[in-house]
């Protein structure tokens, strides 16, 4: 886990612990697009 949380530059780890054991591990990555590119949009408008 600390290794995958190493390469994780943005999002987020859940850990879901059941009678004090680890369960679950939920991992979130986000990916942030460079102003300009096609796929970044004003969140307003929902445009470029």
């Amino acid at each position: 886990m600390a290794e995958r949380a190493a390469h994780l530059k943005y999002g987020s780890i859940l850990i879901t612990i059941h009678d004090s054991r680890v369960t679950q591990i939920d991992v979130l990555e986000k990916l942030r697009m460079p102003q300009g590119h096609p796929s970044a949009k004003n969140p307003e408008t929902g445009s470029s």
